[in-house]
């Protein structure tokens, strides 16, 4: 077993390392499976952020179903090896929302600041494997999935580190205008966490129709993913 307070700088070092190929999906609920088959041709690394409690089961199980044999000669890494690898304490630490909310959004109502800055029952899981992707290519995948509030991962894993990821996908709104983060709406809450990282991401995978975000230039269509089209889009080239 890996040192327990270890997870935190062998994620951090590897987006330093691998930003350019990281997927970051907030609000995923327990849609992980299509992603990994569909992106692991663009990203490695994978992040899936939800704050709603009792995902760890729907994860681990997907993840298992989902790994392949690896090539020949390299070891099997078993999907919850590292699961535990995150102490009780750091876990809430990383979750806690009181630096991001000093920081950048003070006008936060008191009310809604409590609760945010005393989630409930953030965990974490963390898996190695081997999958096979869309296309039929047998690929190796990181991946975490973290029951926390997306725009605070965000700032403590990209915009502190001047990073973004190479695929932001806001296929679910987050909630409506009158919720704390509607992810889709270009003035919200994340939108001022990816000015301020001074890196934006290379794609954006969203519901067609369902975000205002300048990522306009189609780049692929996914028709079998939910009740209507996700896109991939990227920014228009500037001339």
């Amino acid at each position: 077993m890996e040192d327990p307070k270890s997870y935190l700088r062998r994620l951090q070092a590897a987006l330093e390392r691998h930003a350019k190929k990281c997927f970051y999906y907030p609000c995923c609920g327990s849609d992980f499976s299509y992603p990994l088959r569909h992106f692991s041709k663009w990203c490695n690394n994978f992040i899936f952020c939800d704050w709603m409690p009792g995902g760890k089961g729907s994860f681990l199980d997907q993840i298992n179903a989902i790994q392949v044999e690896p090539p020949e000669g390299i070891p099997v890494v078993a999907p919850d090896s590292y699961g535990d690898c995150l102490h009780r304490g750091e876990v809430y630490d990383l979750a806690n929302m009181e630096g991001i909310l000093r920081e950048f959004f003070p006008q936060v109502p008191s009310t809604l600041s409590r609760f945010l800055v005393a989630p409930s029952v953030p965990e974490k899981q963390y898996a190695e494997l081997w999958i096979t992707d869309s296309e039929g290519e047998t690929r190796f995948v990181r991946v975490s999935w973290l029951a926390m509030e997306g725009v605070n991962i965000y700032w403590k894993l990209f915009t502190k580190r001047r990073l973004a990821p190479r695929i932001l996908c806001l296929k679910h709104w987050g909630g409506d205008d009158e919720s704390w983060t509607p992810f889709g709406e270009w003035e919200g809450h994340l939108r001022q966490l990816v000015q301020n990282s001074c890196a934006e991401s290379e794609f954006l995978v969203a519901r067609k129709r369902d975000h205002n975000w300048p990522w306009k230039r189609r780049v692929a269509k996914f028709t079998d993913w939910d009740e209507e089209p996700v896109v991939m889009w990227a920014q228009e080239t500037k001339s």
